[in-house]
């Protein structure tokens, strides 16, 4: 499974304008919130997400920065989320059941290439408005939200974190030999509009889970 420093790194990221930190599983206080609410914990449970609509431009974050800044548009994102958990400690008796989490992976299909840019991690959530998916050493966070009335969530780069970093998959790589690129929040970005999805939709990010396990 993914690495557990994903808990610590997680729980410190800011996602919201709120200022409400993301939470791990872990911390959790019992109470009710976005996360526990959209997907209630069972070992394997997962809903599949993907997007629709005109592609999404995203400035990109340059260190230093560039004369001229960098974009990069995602026409489709795919987005998998899961109820985890991790095993039991047996160094107790009797063994203590490991603690649940949520596990995501995401993954985007961008304009022009045939690479795609995958990111994974844990969630958390504060609240009833939303949790934050993050990229453990610093990698930042993206932000969802329930749409009203709908299975749909929305997307977007946290405003806390100002950037989510994802990775070029099946040997991609961008620009100068790039491994990986930081999406740069941007308050003129719109968000992304996920729809709920057959789990075979999402049959690539699983594949993805299964090769870090």
């Amino acid at each position: 499974m993914l690495s557990r420093t994903l808990i610590a790194g997680v729980a410190g990221l800011l996602l919201a304008t709120s200022g409400a930190l993301a939470q791990s599983a872990d911390d959790d206080d019992g109470k009710p919130n976005a996360l526990s609410t959209l997907l209630p914990h069972q070992k394997g449970r997962a809903f599949c997400y993907v997007s629709s609509g005109a592609p999404v431009t995203y400035p990109l974050e340059d260190l230093p920065a560039r004369k001229k800044p960098r974009t990069l548009a995602v026409r489709r994102f795919v987005f998998q989320l899961a109820s985890r958990q991790h095993d039991e400690d047996d160094s107790t008796n009797p063994p203590t059941p490991g603690k649940f989490y949520y596990e995501y992976g995401l993954m985007a299909e961008v304009v022009g290439r045939k690479s795609r840019l995958v990111a994974a991690g844990e969630c958390g959530s504060v609240s009833m408005g939303g949790f934050g998916c993050g990229v453990e050493c610093d990698g930042g966070s993206v932000y969802f939200e329930p749409l009203a009335g709908t299975d749909s969530l929305t997307m977007r780069i946290s405003d806390g974190s100002g950037r989510f970093r994802m990775t070029w998959g099946c040997g991609g790589e961008g620009e100068e030999g790039s491994r990986s690129e930081v999406l740069a929040y941007d308050p003129a970005t719109p968000a992304v509009r996920l729809d709920r999805a057959e789990l075979k939709a999402c049959a690539r990010v699983e594949k993805m889970f299964k090769r870090e396990q």
